[in-house]
């Protein structure tokens, strides 16, 4: 095997453990989701770096690898129909077959001393030792 045959076959194995996959390009204007701000924004222009993007939003400019950014067709549909928008408001306030609320009451039971944290986990109120209280 060649040197030049070693090497791509050692950068095909990193970059398949490491999930790496080509992107599309992104074209100025065109609106996306940044991931790690859960914003929408819209690309100005590639930067410098490769897989780099200036992407304006309301807070301001940022940069942002492509991995960063997701194409955002969903959003400008919803503004194009805004109709959708509505659409929780058509669902019944109910399930078939749930009860009223208010029709039965739930009994009291008596506080337990211990308060179960995650899981199962007890972890006892702090204080002095019962054989100490008066």
């Amino acid at each position: 095997m060649t040197e030049q045959g070693i090497k791509q076959r050692q950068e095909r194995n990193y970059n398949r453990r490491r999930g790496v996959r080509r992107l599309p390009v992104l074209n100025p204007g065109q609106q996306v989701w940044i991931k790690d701000l859960k914003r929408r924004g819209a690309v100005l222009r590639q930067a410098d770096s490769p897989r780099s993007y200036w992407i304006q939003c309301e807070t301001g400019t940022v940069r942002r690898n492509r991995r960063h950014l997701v194409k955002d067709s969903a959003g400008m549909a919803l503004e194009n129909h805004p109709a959708s928008l509505d659409m929780p408001s058509r669902l019944p306030d109910r399930a078939p077959g749930m009860k009223q609320p208010g029709t039965t009451q739930p009994t009291p039971t008596a506080p337990s001393p211990y308060v179960t944290a995650h899981g199962r986990r007890t972890v006892r109120p702090p204080g002095p030792p019962a054989r100490f209280r008066d």
